[in-house]
C-alpha cells in the first residue's frame, strides 16, 4: 500500500480555503514549544489558531509546568499573521498511567506511544467539537521520532467519530524539524532530551546519546533495504549512513569542534560535525540538521559541496564541504555534543584527521583532494 503524502494533502486544503477567502479556526494540540514553533509560524498564515496544551504523559509535574510556560512565552513572542491563543488542558497523569498499563516495557515509538497519540488527539477532538472549531490537529508529526502515518490515521478516525475535520499533515516535511531547531535557537527555547513520560525519560537516562533515534538500514552497496534500526551498532551485513560536515569560511578557515567529555565515543577529541542520518532523511538534510543542532549554524543557504562517500566497517560516510560567512561568536553549542570550537587552516585540518582521528586512507584521499581544490 502506498503511503499518503500528507503535506501535499495539506497544501490542497490550504489552497481551497484561500480560493474561497476562508480563514478557518484550528485547534492545534501542542506537545511542546520547540515542536510547535515551526507549526505555528507556518499555519498561522492560513488559520486562526488556538493551541491546546494537553499532555498528561509529561512527568514530573515540574517538567510539565516548565514546558507550559515555554509554550506561553513562545506564543507571546512569535510574530504571526493571525493571532494565536492558548488554552491549557487538565494535567491528569493518572489517565496516562491507566492507559499505559501493560505497555510499560514497550520501546519508544511502539504501542504505548500510539495509545498516547490517540489519548491526546482524542482530547483535542472533543474540545474542538465542543467549541466549534473548523479543524483540529497536532504538532507531533514534526518530530522525526513520531509516526506521521499513525498520527493521521488516528486523527482521521477521530474525525469520523466526532464530526470535526482533522487537518492532515506531516510537519517534518519541507525541513519542518530543521526549522523547529532554528526557531528554538532564535527564541532560546528549552529543549528537553526525552519525549515527556517517565518511560521515555528512563530510556534516555540509560543512554545519554538518546536511544530513541531511528536509522534506515543500508546494504553493503549503499542501497536502502527498507529496514530500520534503533540507535546502536548495525547487524552483520547491514550499514548505517552518517554525514561528516566540514564547515568553512570563504577564506578557507575550517571549524573544528571538541567532542563533549561526557560522550562514550572519542570524548574530548577534536573533529568536525559528524552524525547519523535519521529514518526518512537524505544525507544532505542530515548534514544541515546535524550542523544546526551541534554548532548552531544554519547552512541552508550555504555553498554546499558533496565531496564523496566512504565505506567504513559498519557505515557509509557522506562527506560535505559547506562554505558560509560566520564567526566563532555565531556558534551556539549543543552542550551534550560539543565542548568548544575553533578555526583551523586546511593543513592543520588534514593533520588532525589523519594523526588524531586516524581516518582511513580512502577517507583521507577524498579529503586531501577536496582541500587541495580550494587552494
Amino acid at each position: 500500500m502506498n503511503k499518503v503524502n500528507y503535506q501535499l494533502a495539506l497544501d490542497r486544503i490550504i489552497e481551497k480555503n484561500q480560493q474561497e477567502n476562508k480563514v478557518p479556526t484550528l485547534l492545534l494540540h501542542s506537545c511542546c514549544a520547540p515542536c510547535s514553533s515551526y507549526c505555528l509560524s507556518y499555519l498561522a498564515e492560513y488559520f486562526r489558531i488556538t493551541v491546546l496544551y494537553y499532555n498528561p504523559n509529561i512527568s514530573p509535574r515540574e517538567e510539565y509546568d516548565k514546558r507550559v510556560q515555554e509554550q506561553i512565552r513562545l506564543i507571546q513572542q512569535l510574530p504571526v499573521k493571525y493571532p494565536v491563543s492558548f488554552v491549557e488542558g487538565r494535567y491528569e497523569p493518572e489517565r496516562f498511567y491507566e492507559m499505559a498499563k501493560g505497555l510499560e516495557q514497550c520501546k519508544e515509538g511502539g504501542s504505548r506511544c500510539f495509545q498516547c497519540y490517540e489519548m491526546r488527539q482524542r482530547e483535542a477532538a472533543v474540545y474542538a467539537k465542543e467549541h466549534g472549531f473548523d479543524y483540529f490537529c497536532t504538532t507531533l508529526s514534526v518530530s522525526p521520532h513520531k509516526n506521521a502515518q499513525k498520527l493521521n490515521e488516528i486523527g482521521l478516525a477521530l474525525e469520523e467519530e466526532y464530526g470535526v475535520r482533522y487537518l492532515v499533515s506531516d510537519f517534518k516535511k519541507r525541513d519542518g524539524y530543521l526549522k523547529s531547531i532554528a526557531f528554538s535557537k532564535e527564541y532560546d527555547l528549552y529543549r528537553q532530551n526525552y519525549c515527556g513520560c517517565e518511560f521515555s525519560k528512563q530510556q534516555a537516562a540509560g543512554n545519554e546519546e538518546d536511544m530513541t533515534e531511528i536509522w534506515d538500514v543500508y546494504d553493503e552497496n549503499g542501497n536502502l533495504t527498507g529496514k530500520t534500526m534503533q540507535r546502536g551498532v548495525p547487524k552483520k551485513g547491514e550499514y548505517m549512513l552518517c554525514v561528516h560536515v566540514y564547515l568553512h569560511t570563504p577564506e578557507g578557515k575550517f571549524l573544528v569542534q571538541k567532542r563533549s567529555s561526557t560522550k562514550e565515543s572519542h570524548p574530548g577529541e577534536w573533529d568536525v560535525t559528524v552524525g547519523a542520518v535519521l529514518r526518512g532523511e537524505d544525507s544532505l538534510k542530515g548534514a544541515r540538521r546535524e550542523t544546526l543542532e551541534e554548532v548552531g549554524i544554519d547552512i541552508t543557504n550555504a555553498k554546499i559541496r558533496f565531496i564523496g562517500r566512504v565505506k567504513k566497517r559498519k557505515s557509509f560516510a557522506d562527506i560535505y564541504f559547506a562554505e558560509k560567512e560566520f564567526s566563532i561568536e555565531d556558534c551556539v553549542l549543543q552542550k551534550e555534543e560539543v565542548d568548544a570550537v575553533r578555526f583551523v587552516d586546511g593543513k592543520e585540518l588534514l593533520a588532525l584527521q589523519k594523526n588524531e582521528r586516524l581516518r582511513e586512507d580512502s577517507y583521507m584521499e577524498v579529503l586531501n583532494k577536496a582541500v587541495q581544490e580550494m587552494s
